[in-house]
């Protein structure tokens, strides 16, 4: 009912009909030019930085003879020094 009548008040001059708001896949950029942008503009590393002791634990961690049993144990033990609970997320 709406649409119809503010149809009627566009044909009839009352109102001009409103601009098209929704951006076409033909206006934006491309996916290329957004990353680039993104990564030139972006502050900081580009990638994670992970301590050297940590990245050394979880390495070893995840050699093909350590079991998900045991790194879980070593990552959970509040005893060890590299994860203790202030530094675990």
């Amino acid at each position: 009912m709406v649409a119809a009548a503010l149809e009627m008040m566009v044909v009839a001059g009352i109102i001009e009909e409103p601009a098209a708001q929704a951006m076409t896949p033909w206006d934006a950029q491309s996916w290329l030019d957004v990353a680039v942008e993104y990564h030139r503009d972006r502050p900081g590393p580009l990638a994670v930085v992970i301590e050297p002791k940590r990245l050394a634990l979880l390495r070893r961690l995840l050699a093909d003879g350590v079991s998900l049993g045991q790194a879980w144990l070593e990552l959970r033990d509040t005893r060890s020094k590299a994860f203790q609970r202030g530094n675990s997320r």
